[in-house]
C-alpha cells in the first residue's frame, strides 16, 4: 500500500500543493481511479467535482459535489464513481497542529460537547456559505507564480478550522479533536481495531500511531498482551475464516479484504492453522450440519 502524503510530497510536479508547519494542502484532480492508501495524519477533503467513494473495512462514505468530511489516520479505498474527472481540496493535518488550534479555540472548549459518539474513521462535516467562501477563495494559491504568504494561508485555514468547531452540527468531530487535544485517552487500540485488515507493515503501524517501531511493540504488547505480528495474524485469520463461511467471495477477494500479501503466503498460512486450504476449509463448513 501507498503513503498517500509522502508520495505527493516525493512527486511535486503531480498535484499542485504547498505546505505550511506540515500541513499539506493539494488540490486532487484525477481521472476515475481506485487506490488503496494510508496516511499517518487526518484530512479534510471537500469535493468541487465528480464523486469519489472512501471507505474502510468497516464504514464507507460517498463525497458528492459540495460535500466535505474528515478522515481519520489510516487506511482506506478511495474509489472515483462515475466516469466524470473528479477534482478537490485535501488538507492533510498533523494531529500537533489541530491540538494546538484546538487548545486556542474558545469556540469548541466552551460548547457542551457529548462523548457518547461511536468512533468512526471518517465523520462527515457540514458545511456553511463561510466555508464555502473559503473554499472559493482558496482557488488562487494553487494557480498563483508565486508561493503563497505563509502567515495568510495559516490565518485562513485556521478560520476555517474555527468555523467548523463552532457549527453544533460537528460535534462528533469536535469530540474527537477535544479528546485529541485532551490526550484523555491513547488512540493505538482503535486504529488497530480499525486497520488491522489492511496489509500493511509494522513500522507502518507504527507511523500511524505516531511511535517509533520499538515504541509501538512494548506499548502494544502492554494493551494487547501480545506481540503485534501475532495478534495481527489473528485478526486476519478470524476474518478470513468469517468471510469463507459467510459470503461467496472469490479466494482471492478474502485473501486481500483479510490483509494477506498473496495467495501464496495466505494459503501457506491458512493450512498452517487449520490443515486445510481456504478453498477446502469452505466446502468443509459448507458441509457441516450447521450449514443444512
Amino acid at each position: 500500500m501507498q503513503n498517500f502524503p509522502d508520495f505527493i510530497r516525493q512527486n511535486p510536479g503531480m498535484l499542485k500543493q504547498f505546505s505550511l508547519h506540515e500541513v499539506l494542502f493539494l488540490i486532487l484532480e484525477c481521472p476515475p481511479t481506485k487506490t488503496e492508501e494510508w496516511a499517518e495524519h487526518n484530512c479534510f477533503i471537500h469535493v468541487i467535482q465528480g464523486k469519489k467513494n472512501v471507505s474502510t473495512r468497516h464504514e464507507s462514505f460517498s463525497f458528492q459535489p459540495g460535500s466535505t468530511a474528515f478522515i481519520k489516520k489510516g487506511a482506506a479505498t478511495v474509489e472515483t464513481v462515475g466516469s466524470d474527472f473528479f477534482c478537490g481540496f485535501m488538507f492533510y493535518v498533523p494531529d500537533d497542529y489541530l491540538r494546538s488550534v484546538v487548545r486556542e479555540s474558545k469556540e469548541i472548549t466552551s460548547s457542551p460537547i457529548p462523548h457518547l459518539f461511536e468512533k468512526k474513521q471518517i465523520i462527515p462535516v457540514e458545511s456553511t456559505p463561510m466555508m464555502d467562501a473559503f473554499y472559493e477563495s482558496l482557488h488562487p494559491y494553487f494557480t498563483s507564480a508565486t508561493h503563497p504568504s505563509s502567515h495568510l494561508i495559516e490565518l485562513k485555514f485556521k478560520e476555517l478550522l474555527l468555523n467548523i468547531f463552532s457549527n453544533e452540527n460537528n460535534r462528533e468531530l469536535n469530540t474527537y479533536l477535544l479528546d485529541l487535544a485532551n490526550a484523555s485517552n491513547d488512540e493505538l487500540p482503535d486504529i488497530m481495531e480499525k486497520n488491522c485488515l489492511y496489509n500493511l507493515e509494522l513500522h507502518e503501524y507504527a507511523r500511524i500511531c505516531h511511535r517509533s517501531l520499538s515504541s509501538f511493540k512494548r506499548d502494544f504488547y502492554k494493551i494487547f498482551n501480545m506481540p503485534p505480528g501475532r495478534w495481527l495474524l489473528k485478526k486476519r485469520l478470524e476474518n478470513a475464516c468469517k468471510l469463507l463461511q459467510q459470503t461467496n467471495l472469490a479466494i482471492t477477494d478474502v485473501m486481500h479484504d483479510s490483509g494477506f500479501k498473496n495467495m501464496t503466503h495466505f494459503d501457506n498460512v491458512f493450512k498452517k492453522h487449520f490443515n486445510a486450504a481456504p478453498l477446502q476449509y469452505r466446502r468443509q463448513k459448507q458441509q457441516s450440519p450447521a450449514h443444512i
